[in-house]
């Protein structure tokens, strides 16, 4: 993709792009780029420039050799996050700085994705914890149905501590 043909939005393109070192806010990539606002009309317009299909397209351009070369690194994002998400603080955007907060978190592996097994309903119609234990037996292996059951038992022991007489049953023997 060539340069826009619009400076203005070439330039925000460019300054975007090289924010991470030039430690430039979105709002003052804006401005720097030749736009004129008033008020925080910068950071609103800033965040709606990005949304810009040739923008985006454009930024990614600009990113791609930079990415090749090693230059974007697993630190250089993070900095990158940590400034965005002190901008939202900043700014008064609770939601944004939450959201940086989450992709920092993921970056570094604190969240895994979970994802459900099996059809909707299949243990609807098992009528002891035992038979689920088997089910996780046969597709998991013996380690998580020991891991499983050992959590039901823990849960079993908490609700006989609270005054319950209910318990959980995990063995044949269950009625």
């Amino acid at each position: 993709m060539p340069e826009l043909l619009n400076k203005r939005r070439e330039a925000f393109c460019r300054a975007v792009v090289l924010a991470p070192e030039t430690g430039m806010s979105l709002k003052k990539c804006y401005e720097t780029s030749g736009y004129a606002t008033k008020g925080h009309a910068s950071e609103t317009n800033s965040s709606r420039l990005l949304r810009f299909a040739e923008i985006e397209r454009r930024i990614a351009e600009l990113r791609a050799p930079l990415a090749a070369q090693g230059e974007v690194t697993m630190a250089s994002l993070l900095d990158a996050l940590l400034a965005d998400r002190e901008l939202a603080r900043r700014l008064g955007q609770p939601s944004a700085a939450i959201k940086a907060t989450g992709v920092i978190a993921a970056l570094c592996g604190f969240l895994t994705r979970r994802q459900e097994t099996g059809r909707p309903g299949e243990f609807s119609g098992m009528k002891s914890a035992s038979e689920v234990l088997e089910v996780i037996r046969a597709e998991l292996g013996d380690d998580a149905a020991a891991a499983i059951e050992r959590a039901i038992n823990r849960h079993a022991v908490g609700i006989e501590a609270g005054g319950a007489d209910t318990k959980i049953q995990t063995d044949e023997k269950a009625e």
